[in-house]
This record gives C-alpha cells, structure tokens and sequence, in this order.
C-alpha cells in the first residue's frame, strides 16, 4: 500500500503540474492533501481521477470562514466517519477504506 501525502498551500500551478506528474510516476494507493483550495479543488479531483483514484472525499462541509480544507482520494470504497472534534474541523479528514487487506481508519490531519 502507497500513501502519499502532501500540503498543497501556497504551490503554483507549475508545481501543482509536478506533483501530478510524480503522482503518475509513483501510482500511490492512497493521497491525502491538506490546505487544499475551492479555487484548486477541481483540478486536484480531475487529476487524482484520472489516476484511477476515483473514490474521493474531503472537508469542505467545515469549511466556514477558512478558505482551506483536506481532500483524500482513494483507489478502494471510502466511508466517511464522525468528525474527530477538532477546534478546526476543516483540518481534520476522517475515512474508513475497504482495502484488498480489510478496512482501515485513515485521518488526514493537518
């Protein structure tokens, strides 16, 4: 199993553009990204997607008066779990993932 993780604030596109790249050269099983636009949220998912990453949620719904959020995409059926009450849930992704070795707990946590 391959998890990548990354924090995306503050990259331009061209490294935006790398990262895609690295992730295609790599093919994690898992990525979870912290600090992730609405702006950039898109072509996060449409990149990840075309990765074969299909399954992918995020913290968007805690957003608030905060611009940035987690996203975690996966190859294997997610489930979202109960919010673990940060003081910033935004920053806090909690899934359950069916994976070929059974089901895992991931927190993608910044």
């Amino acid at each position: 199993m391959r998890i990548a993780t990354w924090n995306v604030n503050s990259l331009t596109v061209e490294r935006l553009v790398r990262i895609w790249e690295w992730l295609d050269v790599v093919q994690p099983d898992i990525v979870c990204l912290q600090e992730v636009r609405a702006s950039t949220a898109p072509r996060w998912r449409a990149a990840l997607e075309s990765l074969g990453l299909e399954r992918i949620a995020d913290s968007s719904d805690f957003i608030g008066r905060r611009r940035f959020f987690n996203l975690t995409a996966s190859r294997w059926a997610t489930s979202e779990l109960p919010p673990l009450g940060a003081p910033q849930p935004e920053r806090v992704l909690s899934l359950r993932l069916d994976t070929p070795v059974g089901a895992i707990e991931l927190h993608n946590a910044h």
